[in-house]
């Protein structure tokens, strides 16, 4: 059976010198970039790895490994580095019928010096002609074509013809030669290539021929320059960017983004090919871009914390289990309008609605979504940094279209309006989690740490339940508690809610936090009610991180309070690492629904007036986090 995938491009033997830190024979000029040694000196190497390399073979192996059978066409010799590499490649899995092995050539060769957490290179690439046997390659799936040495132009316009002829899927990442090459030819490799992988200096290289006077790292200049490639033909196009994440405009040229992985960085080499491996296995085997890029930066995350470019290639079990850690850059700011026995009690005063109200809730939900849209294409907000959490039951279509428009979805799991926890759909409620596949599950509960234990424990057991599919599945949890005051609690504080809020809920919070996470409880996101004092959010931030997890964040509910009320909270919140975005809803949205419903105000006002609303809020966190 052929191949699926044959990658088209260079092997190397790679020999890497590692020097620590601290060796006092080594200088580095950091203004210059220069790597000083004393010349004529005999310098004893830490240690010395020796593996399989080149963009292709690196690629090649990857894949395998995630269990895309591949094929290399690549050019070796007959000398002891060419059997290096064919070892090599049969203990991988690779399929070797387009590897030439010319006589009397040699094998490529690099050797890279590891000091400081970077590399130095050198390279030795023997001159080949790549007189590879494109009339067998007919029947693969996908072809993947990389950087290639002098000979290359002949190879990529062999790719060019088969693709075109056959049919077939071209994914490509040009080297260094090829982007300081024949423009015209790459070019038109571009027009036809399907996915497209480049890092942000590449891109810059293969648009303007050299790097800008005005590069970025912000968002807006790197989406500009994903639309800028697929103008050129290419129908998916990926950027990635080192530590500021990656970047993917697809087909239907909707935008997606992922935070780089804080990892401890051993050896740099082969990042880019374990990327480019991991986010091809993914989208090869129909998972969607979002795992795809998980995929690559898992891949290319494991890779840089070994020595060598395939050391830390992962297997297809490791990878599906590998426990992400991901920088969240991103805020977190949530339209929340999941209410549902409110909009029954409030606006209709009755327990049981009728078609007719029924289907105007599910209106009410769609105008919330749309000024939630307005807020990202007319209000200003980042649309990575928005999100919305709806529940099925009348937020369906919106759920729907707004996992179709790229929107952050979060996804309600409790039934609404009662005073314990319980599914909205009973044990049933992970078919409905699958059925919408949100970014967020959620839950809210109702806790107080002097509640009896009987009542906190049956609350606890259904949380763990959600919290355990969740990370099992790849969602993040999102958890919503509410601490009513006990009448002692009031008692201590002369019924005063105010004081309440001020002396004894933020205490209470962090031990409510405390309970769940002992239970075994893991929180993504925790939603807390919003405090005076910046201690209480930092006291908060400390506990939600106590357990080990770093990127646990917390955002500021409104509560349904006043927006001078909210304000404060938000800004109070928005100076504090950790604190990482809000979720207010009725504030934002009911006084407009509640005139849309009594007929005083039209859809276009009432779209308009809570997209203002809400943007308002975002607002006063952005100015809240500058202060």
């Amino acid at each position: 059976m052929p191949a699926s995938v044959i990658a088209i491009g260079d092997t190397t033997v790679d020999i890497f010198l590692h020097f620590l830190d601290n060796n006092q024979e080594i200088r580095v000029n950091d203004q210059t970039r220069e790597f000083c040694v004393k010349y004529g000196e005999k310098i004893d190497v830490d240690s010395c790895v020796t593996s399989i390399g080149g963009n292709a073979a690196n690629v090649a192996v990857g894949l395998s490994r995630l269990g895309v059978s591949t094929a290399l066409a690549a050019e070796i010799g007959n000398d002891g580095l060419s059997a290096l590499i064919l070892s090599g490649l049969q203990k991988e899995n690779i399929d070797n019928s387009f590897l030439l092995q010319t006589p009397d050539k040699s094998a490529s060769l690099s050797v890279g010096i590891n000091f400081n957490g970077d590399r130095t290179i050198f390279t030795d690439r023997p001159v080949k002609d790549h007189s590879f046997a494109f009339e067998k390659m007919q029947d693969t799936k996908l072809i993947f074509l990389t950087s290639l040495g002098l000979e290359w132009k002949h190879v990529y316009e062999q790719t060019l013809r088969l693709i075109e002829e056959k049919q077939i899927p071209l994914a490509f990442n040009p080297g260094s030669l090829q982007l300081h090459g024949d423009k015209d030819l790459l070019h038109r490799v571009v027009a036809k290539t399907t996915v497209l992988f480049v890092n942000k200096e590449e891109a810059e290289q293969l648009l303007f021929g050299q790097e800008p006077e005005k590069s970025s790292d912000s968002d807006e200049y790197v989406n500009g320059l994903l639309e800028k490639l697929t103008a050129m033909g290419a129908k998916m196009c990926v950027i990635t960017n080192g530590s500021h994440g990656v970047y993917v405009l697809d087909e239907a040229k909707k935008h997606y983004f992922l935070p780089a992985a804080p990892v401890a960085i051993v050896e740099k080499t082969g990042a880019g090919d374990a990327f480019t491996a991991g986010f091809l296995a993914a989208w090869y085997t129909g998972l969607s871009i979002e795992k795809a890029m998980q995929w690559g930066v898992a891949n290319s995350a494991s890779v840089i914390g070994k020595v060598g470019a395939q050391a830390g290639l992962l297997k297809l079990n490791e990878i599906t289990n590998y426990k992400l850690q991901i920088t969240n850059s991103n805020m977190l700011y949530i339209l929340p309008f999941d209410h549902r026995h409110t909009f029954a009690e409030k606006l209709y005063h009755v327990e049981t609605l009728s078609p007719e109200q029924d289907a105007e809730i599910r209106e009410f939900k769609q105008i919330i979504y749309d000024a939630f849209v307005a807020s990202v294409t007319t209000g200003g907000l980042k649309k990575e940094d928005g999100a919305i959490l709806v529940d099925e039951q009348y937020g369906d279509a919106v759920l729907r279209n707004a996992k179709l428009d790229g929107y952050t979805t979060i996804l309600t799991i409790e039934k609404s309006g009662g005073t314990g926890l319980e599914f909205a759909y009973g044990e049933d409620f992970a078919a409905h989690i699958e059925r919408y596949k949100p970014d967020y599950t959620k839950i809210l509960i109702r806790y107080n740490p002097d509640n009896p234990q009987e009542s906190k424990q049956q609350q606890i057991e259904k949380l763990k339940i959600v919290s355990d599919y969740s990370r099992e599945h790849g969602y993040k949890f999102l958890l919503e508690p509410l601490i009513p005051a006990t009448p002692e609690q009031l008692t201590k504080v002369n019924n005063d809610k105010n004081a309440y809020d001020v002396q004894l809920r933020p205490d209470l919070t962090v031990k409510m936090m405390q309970e769940l996470q002992t239970a075994g409880v893991v929180v993504d996101i925790w939603k807390l009610e919003g405090f005076d004092a910046k201690e209480a959010y930092e006291k908060c931030v400390v506990q939600a991180r106590s357990t080990g997890k770093t990127d646990v964040g917390i955002v500021v509910l409104g509560r349904g309070a006043g927006e001078e009320t909210v304000d404060t909270w938000l800004r109070v919140g928005a100076g504090v690492d950790g604190v990482v975005g809000f979720a207010v809803g009725r504030t934002v949205f009911w006084d407009a629904i509640a005139a849309y419903h009594a007929k005083v105000a039209n859809r276009e006002e009432t779209v308009k007036i809570i997209s203002d609303n809400f943007t308002h809020f975002c607002k006063v966190f952005e100015e809240g986090r500058k202060a």
